[in-house]
């Protein structure tokens, strides 16, 4: 959180507080190394600071790829996470079955947009 605290001191910790529609003060405590923020309030500092959070799966395939495996019978081991599943570009659903040979049950693509 220090760093997101960084990046809002650096914008303007006055102008984020207004942005957010939170105290200034509490922000500095809340983005502080020691701070503890509540993830609603992290939510509305990247939002004001004009950020976009994004989470990936590190170590298991996607749901998609899951359900195939489910109703395939195929086995669905750990992939490598180097492997990055993604709904857009080279790791779009239609490239599923192509980041891994485990995964070739998502060729078909009937699981694909789960």
């Amino acid at each position: 959180m220090a760093t997101l605290g960084d990046i809002a001191r650096a914008r303007s910790m006055t102008v984020v507080a207004q942005e957010t529609g939170l105290g200034r003060e509490s922000l500095y405590k809340s983005l502080s190394a020691d701070g503890n923020p509540e993830f609603a309030t992290v939510l509305k500092v990247v939002r004001a600071l004009g950020l976009r959070l994004s989470a990936e799966t590190a170590v298991w395939p996607t749901l998609a790829c899951l359900m195939a495996a489910l109703l395939t019978g195929a086995a669905c081991t750990r992939h490598d996470p180097a492997v990055k599943w993604r709904y857009d570009g080279p790791g779009a659903p239609e490239h599923w079955a192509s980041l891994s040979e485990e995964y070739g049950t998502c060729a078909d693509g009937q699981m694909a947009g789960m």
